[in-house]
C-alpha cells in the first residue's frame, strides 16, 4: 500500500486495499468485473515501450529508455535487467513462464476462496468512500460558509473604509471650498477698494477736467466776442473805405465833366 499525504487533504490516513487477482485467460476469456483495468499511462513522450516475443529457447521482453547510466543486474532466475546509456533491456526466461503458470493456478484458487472477502472489502471501501464524500461535502459547506462570512466581513470593512474615506474627502473638500471662498472674498474686497480709489481719482480728475473745460469754454466765448467785435469794426471800416471810394469816384466824374465843359467853353470862345 502506497500512501501519500498530498492525496489525503482530510487526514483520513492510509486505507488497506485488497488486490484482486486476475484469472487466467485460458479458463475465463471474459474479464472479471471485480478487478479494475490497469490505468493507462498519461505521458509517453519520454519513453518508448517495445515488446518482442522470442519462440525458442527463451521469452524476452525489452523495455527501451534513453538513459546515461550503464548497469547489469540479475534480479532472479530467468529475470535479467540490463541498463546502459541508450536503452534498458529486461530478459524473462523459461523459469519465469513456469513460475507464471504455477502462480496462475494458485491465483485461481485464491480467487475462488476470497471472492466473498473481496466483496465485503469493496463494500467497506464504498462505505469509506461515501463517508469521505460526505466529509468532503461538509468541508465544502463549512468552507463555503467561512468564505461567505469572510466575504461579508471584507464587504463591511470595505464599506467602512469607503465611508471613512468619503467623509475625509468631504471634510477636505469643505475646508478647501471655505478657504477658496475666503480668498475670493478677500480678493473681491481688495478689488472693490482699489476700484473705489480709482473711481475717486477719476472723479477728481473729471472735476478738474470739467473746470478746465469751462475755463477753456469761457476763454473761447471771450475770444469769439472779441473776434465779433473786431469783425464789426472791420466791416465798419470797410464800409467807410467803400464810401470814400464811391465819393472819390463821384468827385472824379464831376471833375472830368467840369474839365470837359471848361475845355468846350474855351474852344467855343
Amino acid at each position: 500500500l502506497v500512501y501519500c499525504p498530498c492525496w489525503d487533504p482530510w487526514n483520513l490516513g492510509p486505507r488497506k486495499l485488497i488486490e484482486t487477482p486476475r484469472p487466467p485467460r485460458k479458463t475465463s476469456p471474459v474479464k472479471s468485473k471485480l478487478t479494475p483495468p490497469p490505468p493507462a499511462s498519461k505521458k509517453q513522450n519520454y519513453a518508448q515501450l517495445i515488446t518482442k516475443s522470442v519462440i525458442a529457447p527463451k521469452l524476452a521482453l525489452y523495455l527501451i529508455f534513453h538513459l546515461e547510466a550503464q548497469e547489469i543486474i540479475n534480479v532472479s532466475p530467468g529475470y535479467r535487467f540490463v541498463r546502459n546509456r541508450e536503452q534498458i533491456c529486461v530478459t524473462l526466461g523459461d523459469e519465469m513462464s513456469a513460475r507464471k503458470k504455477h502462480s496462475e493456478s494458485e491465483n485461481m484458487d485464491k480467487v475462488r476462496t476470497s471472492r466473498t472477502a473481496i466483496i465485503t472489502d469493496l463494500e467497506e471501501q464504498i462505505s469509506e468512500l461515501t463517508a469521505i464524500i460526505e466529509q468532503m461535502n461538509r468541508a465544502h459547506r463549512s468552507a463555503q460558509k467561512l468564505l461567505a462570512n469572510e466575504m461579508d466581513l471584507r464587504c463591511a470593512e470595505m464599506q467602512k473604509n469607503f465611508e471613512s474615506k468619503r467623509r475625509e474627502l468631504e471634510e477636505t473638500h469643505a475646508a478647501q471650498l471655505s478657504e477658496l471662498e475666503k480668498n475670493y472674498k478677500a480678493a473681491l474686497k481688495a478689488e472693490k477698494l482699489a476700484a473705489q480709489d480709482k473711481l475717486e481719482d477719476m472723479g477728481k480728475e473729471y472735476k478738474y477736467l470739467k473746470n478746465m473745460f469751462h475755463i477753456y469754454q469761457d476763454s473761447i466765448y471771450d475770444g469769439m466776442e472779441k473776434w465779433s467785435e473786431k469783425k464789426a469794426e472791420w466791416e465798419k471800416e470797410w464800409e467807410k473805405i467803400l464810401l470814400q471810394q464811391s465819393e472819390y469816384r463821384k468827385f472824379r466824374l464831376f471833375d472830368d465833366r467840369c474839365t470837359k465843359k471848361l475845355a468846350l467853353s474855351l474852344v467855343s470862345t
